[in-house]
């Protein structure tokens, strides 16, 4: 059993995922930037943030993105945004921490020989079957160690 989870986690120690009406309207995290001064730089403004199961919801929060970590997360009247990021309004949407899959198996034939296949092919399977729906980390429960090594690395350096 071998736990995947490479993702790059912020102060709250969750990788945030944006999900658009329970994931049905394509919605994109980090957009085509307007300049290279805003690159890397992505706030997340007025959605209802859940940062985790156990707090409470943050009601019209705010989440600061750098160089693909969050920095700040908290309530839109208390967390500046600096002039220089980029701005998504986020009114009327739900921001929760990224979702773990307990029980995967990378068994399908698009998975075989693994280590023979790109690393964006596997990103893009990958994006099919799990961050599409905002899972961050996932469990493989009893897929060929092979594929699952060859997965892992392509993914996690």
């Amino acid at each position: 059993m071998k736990t995947m989870n490479c993702h790059r986690v912020g102060p709250l120690g969750l990788m945030f995922v944006l999900t658009a009406y329970a994931f049905s309207m394509p919605f994109p995290l980090f957009p085509q930037r307007k300049n290279d001064e805003s690159k890397g730089r992505l706030a997340l403004v007025g959605g209802q943030i859940y940062p985790d199961p156990f707090s409470r919801p943050i009601s019209d929060g705010v989440v600061l993105i750098e160089n693909g970590k969050i920095t700040t997360v908290g309530e839109k009247g208390r967390v500046h945004v600096p002039p220089d990021f980029e701005t998504i309004d986020c009114a009327g949407r739900t921001i929760v921490g990224g979702f773990w899959n307990s029980h995967v198996h990378f068994a399908e034939p698009r998975w075989q020989n693994a280590a023979d296949v790109s690393a964006s092919q596997l990103t893009a399977q990958l994006q099919e079957m799990l961050t599409r729906y905002g899972f961050t980390s996932v469990v493989d429960t009893g897929s060929l160690l092979s594929n699952t090594v060859a997965i892992w690395n392509s993914h996690c350096p």
